[in-house]
This record gives C-alpha cells, structure tokens and sequence, in this order.
C-alpha cells in the first residue's frame, strides 16, 4: 500500500514504468537477485522546478523497497526520459529488455527510435575494463564490493554482442557470444555462475514490519533501514578466500582487456 500511494502521486509525470530482469520473467534466484525498475518521465515532469521537487521526494521514499528485496543492490531506479526515446542507443538498455519487461504503470505501447550507436557500445566496455583494473590493485574486501563485480561480469556477454549489433535478454547472451566470439574465453563466467548459485546474504530488512512504514516518519524509517545496510555491505566474503578473489579479480580484468582488444582489433581490419 506504502509503495502503491507513492507510485500514484507520479502517476501525472509518468510516461512508461516497468520492472524488468529477473523478476519480471519470474525466474529470480533467491538471495541473490535485485529489482531493475525503469521509469520514463513525460514533458510534464520539467515544467517546473516544483514537479521535479515532488518526484524525487516520493522516489526517495520508495527505494528502501530495493534493499527488502537485495540489501546489496547497487543501483535504484534507471531513469529516461522522452526526449531519449526519440534518439534512442540500446547502449543504454537493450529494446529486449522493454519487450520482457512487466508494466507497472504508463502506456501500453512505446514509440522508440532507434539511433546507431557504436560508440556508446564501446564505451560501456571500456568502462567496465577501467573498472576492473581498478580493482586488481585494490581487489573486493566485502560481499558488497565482490558482488558488484560478479554483476559486472555477468553483463560481458551483452556488452560483446552489443559490438556487432546483437541485442539480446541478458540469460539469452552466454550461449550466444560463446558462439560469436569463439575466441574470447569466457569460462569464468560460468565459474561467476557457480558462485552465484552458491550465494547467501542475510537480509534482516526483507521482514521489517510494513506497520512501520505507514506510522514511522519516513527518515526514521530510513534511518533504520541504513542502519542495516551499513553493517550488511562490510560483512566479509565467506565462499572464498582472500588469495582466491584476489585472482578472480586478475582473470576478470585480464578478460576484459583480451575482449576490447579482439573488438579494437576486429574493427580495424574492417576499416582496411
């Protein structure tokens, strides 16, 4: 009911919003899985400083939702606007993901157009590399740190196929790119996968009275909520040691070099 009155007064600002991702396909894996929600805003939303006002205040009080569902969750609500479907990259989000999405409010139909992006592909992966070899002088020391760059990984396979043009689900691009890209070694993701088959975070906030958030001012609540979040982000690693994650880490950044390499290289020979 909480959420459901926050969604309502959006309602006028709202063009399309739906949840996508595992739970719109209703194939989650418990402890593990977070919620991606997409909300597109109309033109009415900039009008004025006050309607930008009133969503963010309600927005902000509707994302310890995400935390009841993943206290590790590392990203909230992806917002677009209009003005992005007219000159539309799937490098932002694939057009599959629209098509998979379950509608939570909006229009039934959206009028995308579609530009040619090359470079926002190849600037997804470049960043994704930069990231990881980050993180090889400074590997995960927490499950928070380590998970976000399980979830990393695991977008290597759009991200190739996103290079040629191919946009497909996220479950529907390992097969694939192991088919496009025979050259690129890509069993560390199915070790990823193991380990994510594997996983266990506690959540003390998935049973935090929903009484609550009807009664409580919303920063108490919030307080409350961050309170867990807190200590739950600095628990240590437990499927793996310290030494083992820290190779982990090495093999994921040397992937992903090995793939911009191939990509660069691919695309040379192609402009000769």
């Amino acid at each position: 009911d909480f959420v459901a009155k926050r969604l309502k007064r959006l309602n006028k600002f709202v063009k399309n919003s739906f949840i996508h991702g595992s739970f719109a396909t209703a194939d989650f894996i418990e402890n593990w899985s977070d919620l991606d929600w997409v909300i597109i805003f109309n033109e009415s939303f900039f009008e004025n400083g006050r309607n930008i006002y009133q969503v963010r205040k309600n927005i902000k009080k509707i994302l310890p939702l995400f935390y009841q569902i993943d206290p590790l969750a590392h990203h909230y609500f992806q917002i677009i606007t209009s003005l992005d479907l007219k000159f539309y990259s799937q490098a932002m989000l694939p057009l599959a993901v629209y098509q998979n999405g379950l509608r939570v409010m909006g229009e039934n139909k959206l009028k995308i157009n579609l530009k040619d992006d090359h470079y926002g592909e190849m600037a997804n992966l470049l960043r994704f590399k930069e990231h990881f070899q980050k993180r090889v002088k400074n590997p995960p020391k927490n499950i928070y740190q380590f998970k976000l760059d399980l979830s990393y990984l695991f977008l290597l396979p759009c991200l190739l196929l996103g290079t040629k043009g191919i946009f497909i689900y996220k479950k529907d691009s390992f097969k694939e790119a192991k088919k496009k890209f025979p050259k690129i070694n890509l069993d560390l993701i199915d070790q990823a996968t193991l380990i994510r088959r594997s996983w266990r975070t506690p959540n003390p906030i998935k049973n935090y009275p929903p009484f609550f958030w009807r009664v409580l001012p919303a920063w108490l609540n919030g307080l409350v909520i961050r309170s867990f979040i807190y200590f739950l982000r600095r628990k240590r690693i437990k499927e793996m040691n310290q030494q083992e994650i820290n190779e982990f880490t090495r093999k994921a950044s040397n992937l992903f070099e090995k793939s911009v390499d191939l990509i660069l290289h691919q695309n040379d020979e192609s402009s000769v």
